[in-house]
């Protein structure tokens, strides 16, 4: 569902119409945690260095 909301804020044509969209998911906790995590300054992720497999 996150990759499907993500998909139609991504084809949206402006900055409103992708706001328009995310504030019709904004109850969606999943989607606020996701965009937090990605977003927010303060979150620090565990994993620091990239895997020797993605080189």
């Amino acid at each position: 569902m996150i990759g499907e909301i993500l998909a139609k804020v991504d084809t949206a044509k402006s900055k409103k119409a992708k706001k328009d969209l995310l504030e019709q998911y904004k109850k969606n906790t999943i989607l606020q945690h996701y965009l937090r995590g990605v977003f927010d300054p303060k979150v620090k992720w565990a994993i620091t260095d990239q895997p020797d497999y993605a080189e």
